[in-house]
């Protein structure tokens, strides 16, 4: 599953890329119906463009095996896991009577593909008014032998307009969507590949409308420039996308003229808000069509001029009328809520109380219809909206208050926050500033309970752009931000006076930057991780400094450390001790260069003192030891064993008379076995003892010290 995920998002990223400006409509997640895992992006039925993966997981392939092959032969959608709504004209021909020969396919996008559900079919419920020669009552009812498996995220169903729904729903301007496998160009076949387009709810009244359709009561035009349906989209869905963040079924795909893509002939669908009462009792196992009795609409007919009205529907209306509408005051009584209020020529115009079934309530004005003006909305969770509506949304100026105790002052546009507002939250948290889209967009400052504090740009809910943060202990960060994090350039004021100004990524200093310390040293260079890392000079206050490597906040790789009394290693360095190969140039005129470890000569190296003296040979923690060559200014040398700095061992030393002295040393002196050789070429050999000779009668040399 979770490949299957990644794969869709990688498909949206590119699907996204493509199409540049496309509106994504994301839905409430949180809704029982009309939400698709993926967000549907816009708008090819005809005109459209092929759908992403898996964004209408309601729309079903209805398929025959009685020809040569199963075939596609209409769509339908999902309305309850056993069962689908699709136009009767799909399922009244006379090959549909063998039930068996019919299947559904659900969760598959392409109609080659295998479907990710398959069911049989148990019945099917037409209803009673078709009518094949007007296309009135084009609807019918599939049920399935098992349910559907809503826990595949894939599959899921739709949302059905709400009975308080007017008989004109949608209105005409309405943008709706309509998803089908028909032909992408005329006198095609139809498409492999699920297809979608965005069209127009049509005024009925239009001749392009009226020419077209039969009935406008349980009819709907819908069109757009060059898309439309086509064969093979019959029984699909006709959608719109709510303010409540859901698709709701508009409408069932009936026809289209010959030629789909004309301009000016429209598409006709059934409409769904007709037809409430059949879906109802088709659902529930309870619809019987009547004997002899010709079909009435559902919806709201002309009422009769009358204080007591009983509508065909059941719905009652009690309080003043005119002209055979409510107008005045008065209380309609429906099955999915009541007004009590002001109504003009049978809309809600005034002040009215609305309450539906869901437990939703509206105290406020409205006109023709919709709530407009102010009001108050509560929502059977707690929730309350206080201020200005526009045609039956948020808008205006208001105050929401959320049941957790989080509350939001301000301006709305359409539903959503959108301008100058005061967002505050239960645990003391407060945002003032711009909004845009439900989020906090443009310039604003957000205080924390804590004592922290953020002023400046905002994108999309997220730090982004120019900004200051302060934190309650006094640390200060000015410059740029991005997704919440320090990143670009900026400076950060530590609390303990300490400073960094420079680059940042992720909410790490790195990149080029410099550090002052509230001691006065100063460091200047790369940064990695919030420490120093590559290239960069130190410089202590005490007048020390380093330029070279750093890995970690610590001097590691090549340097020159130089200190105030003129002191300078140039070398390697590790952890912030002078260790590898380097050279140590002493302010007296001694210098060092050879190996290092942990900060002391130790391996081979050479020294050259200040009066002419060298040594050339191996070292430890400073001394030298083991093999080396001793050259002193006045050209004596020894060249030989070494310990602890002195002569120890075997070893040759040769004065500047031409004396030499080969044999045993212990401190700096000749003892053990040794022979000493004067210039004019006398030798004596032996045993010695502290420098001498144990038997010196028998040596008449004068030997040196």
């Amino acid at each position: 599953m979770c490949k299957m995920v990644n794969f869709l998002v990688i498909l949206l990223f590119v699907y996204v890329i493509h199409h540049g400006g496309a509106t994504t409509y994301k839905c409430d997640q949180t809704s029982p119906c009309g939400c698709s895992p993926v967000s549907p992006i816009v708008p090819k039925i005809h005109g459209g463009e092929s759908s992403i993966p898996q964004s209408w997981p309601w729309i079903v392939s209805l398929r025959h095996a009685g020809f040569d092959k199963e075939e596609h032969f209409c769509a339908g959608v999902i309305l309850e896991a056993s069962y689908i709504i699709t136009a009767a004209h799909c399922v009244q021909q006379e090959w549909m009577s063998i039930l068996s020969d019919i299947t559904v396919c659900a969760g598959s996008v392409r109609l080659s593909d295998a479907c990710l559900q398959t069911r049989s079919v148990r019945q099917i419920i037409i209803h009673h008014g078709h009518n094949n020669r007007t296309h009135e009552n084009d609807i019918a009812i599939v049920e399935l032998d098992e349910p559907l498996d809503f826990t595949d995220r894939w599959v899921s169903k739709i949302c059905l307009p709400s009975v308080k729904t007017g008989s004109r729903y949608p209105l005409a301007g309405t943008s709706v969507m309509t998803i089908g496998w028909g032909q992408t160009r005329q006198d095609d076949t139809a498409s492999d590949k699920l297809q979608q387009v965005t069209l127009k709810v049509m005024d009925d009244s239009t001749s392009a409308c009226s020419n077209t359709l039969t009935n406008r009561t349980v009819q709907i035009c819908a069109y757009g420039l060059n898309k439309d349906s086509c064969p093979g989209d019959s029984g699909g869905p006709l959608m719109q996308f709510t303010t409540a963040k859901r698709w709701v079924l508009v409408g069932i795909t009936s026809y289209s003229s010959s030629n789909c893509t004309l301009p000016i002939k429209p598409g006709v669908y059934t409409r769904v808000s007709a037809y409430h009462n059949f879906i109802k009792a088709a659902i529930q196992g309870m619809y019987e069509p009547p004997v002899n009795r010709p079909y009435t609409c559902e919806c709201q007919c002309p009422y009769a001029p009358q204080i007591i009205d009983v509508l065909p529907n059941g719905d009652k209306y009690v309080g003043q009328t005119k002209n055979g509408k409510q107008h005045g005051r008065g209380t309609y009584y429906a099955s999915g809520g009541n007004y009590t209020g002001e109504w003009i020529d049978g809309q809600r115009t005034g002040k009215g109380n609305q309450t539906w079934h869901n437990g939703d309530k509206y105290i406020g004005a409205w006109i023709e219809d919709l709530r407009t003006g102010q009001g108050i909305y509560m929502w059977p969770n707690g929730d309350k909206y206080e201020g200005q509506f526009k045609n039956n949304v948020k808008h205006g100026v208001g105050t929401y208050y959320f049941v957790d105790g989080d509350n939001y002052k301000g301006d709305w546009i359409g539903e959503n926050r959108a301008g100058q507002g005061i967002m505050t939250s239960y645990n003391g948290d407060e945002y003032i500033g711009a909004w845009l889209d439900n989020k906090k967009n443009g310039k604003g400052v957000f205080i924390w309970s804590n004592g922290d504090s953020y002023t400046g740009d905002w994108i999309d809910n997220m730090r982004t752009g120019q900004g200051i943060f302060t934190w309650f202990n006094g640390s200060k960060y000015e410059g740029e931000f991005k997704y919440n994090w320090r990143h670009g350039v900026g400076t950060y004021y530590f609390g303990n006076g300490q400073t960094y100004t420079g680059d940042w990524v992720i909410d790490e200093m790195e990149g080029q930057g410099r550090m002052t310390y509230h001691n006065g040293d100063k460091y200047i260079g790369a940064c990695r991780n919030n420490l120093a890392n590559g290239k960069g000079l130190f410089i202590w206050s005490t007048g020390d400094s380093y330029t070279g490597d750093w890995i970690d906040d610590m001097r590691t790789g090549q340097g020159i450390y130089i200190w105030p009394d003129g002191n300078r290693y140039e070398g390697q360095f590790k952890n912030n001790i002078m260790h590898g190969f380097g050279t140590l140039y002493s302010n007296t005129g001694n210098n060092y260069t050879g190996d290092w470890i942990d900060g002391n000569f130790t391996g081979q190296g050479m020294v050259s003192w200040y009066n002419g003296d060298k040594y050339i040979g191996a070292w430890l923690n400073h001394e030298k030891s083991g093999k080396g060559v001793m050259i002193w200014s006045n050209r004596n040398h020894y060249m030989g064993d070494w310990k602890k700095d002195m002569k120890t061992g075997k070893g040759t030393m040769t004065w500047a008379n031409g004396d030499t002295y080969i044999g045993d040393w212990v401190d700096d002196m000749r003892m053990g076995y040794g022979m000493y050789t004067s210039s004019d070429g006398n030798k004596c050999e032996g045993q010695f003892t502290e420098g001498k000779i144990s038997d010196d009668s028998k040596c008449n040399i004068k030997m040196k010290p």
